[in-house]
């Protein structure tokens, strides 16, 4: 059995493992994958479906901000998240007009739920995302974290985009590390945090080359990488450097 496609298809990869039933028997720790994100869904369905065996211990937790938007009438609204979709308030009214802009797939389905229509969905991240906006109407306003994604604050800085940040990340280190044999990084904070917990021992999996940045930054060992940003393909990393992991010993990468 292999993971489903963004278009509603399935990838053919699978590992030969059982998922711990829904009657909680135990697996083998040497299946077990570890879920940081705040909200174990959809990964742990996905993982499930692959074989794997999740577990979640969340290294992040949100805390929305009461902030309004930096002007009245954008000409181009950024969404980073599907967190940031859902917590900014009034959104479609604010944005109605405005060329709407999703970083990846996951975003754009949550702008959707809110009543929006996507017109551009970036999967290499903020910077390409940013580049293909020339010659759009301004002011342009990056909608996410108060702590943006470095591409995403320098152009913030140098006043290229608004800011309108509608939450927080709080890092929650873990003082009892589960016994895994993968990590998933969906996010620069959750690299960082992960590394301060201790973990730096257990190779992990990223979302994207942002993560990645930070997880070497941190000292931690990158097995595998999300082919582009998105829950299904950081899915399927999982099991591809898990294969790996079966098959022999994987260099990972060690790069600063």
């Amino acid at each position: 059995m292999g993971f489903p496609s963004r278009d509603g298809g399935e990838r053919g990869y699978s590992l030969s493992r059982a998922a711990v039933n829904r009657e909680g028997e135990v697996s083998s720790p040497a299946s077990q994958v570890l879920i940081t994100t705040e909200d174990a869904q959809p990964l742990d369905g996905l993982l499930r479906v692959g074989g794997l065996v999740p577990v979640h211990r969340p290294l992040i937790r949100t805390i929305p901000l009461d902030t309004p938007p930096p002007c009245e009438r954008p000409g181009v609204v950024i969404l980073s998240s599907a967190r940031a979709a859902a917590l900014a308030p009034a959104l479609d009214q604010w944005a109605a007009g405005a060329t709407l802009a999703c970083v990846g797939a996951g975003t754009a389905e949550a702008a959707r739920r809110r009543g929006l229509r996507p017109e551009i969905v970036g999967e290499a991240g903020a910077a390409e995302l940013i580049a293909g906006l020339a010659g759009l109407p301004r002011p342009w306003v990056f909608v996410g974290a108060r702590s943006p994604a470095p591409a995403m604050g320098r152009a913030i800085a140098v006043g290229e985009v608004l800011a309108w940040p509608v939450y927080d990340q709080q890092e929650q280190l873990l003082s009892d590390l589960p016994e895994v044999a993968l990590v998933l990084l969906a996010s620069p904070s959750a690299a960082r945090a992960w590394a301060r917990s201790g973990g730096t021992a257990v190779p992990v999996v990223v979302i994207g080359e942002t993560t990645a940045s930070a997880a070497r930054a941190c000292g931690l060992r990158i097995l595998g990488k999300a082919e582009r940003p998105g829950w299904a393909e950081l899915a399927q990393a999982a099991a591809e450097a898990l294969q790996e992991k079966e098959n022999g010993p994987a260099s990972g990468d060690t790069s600063p």
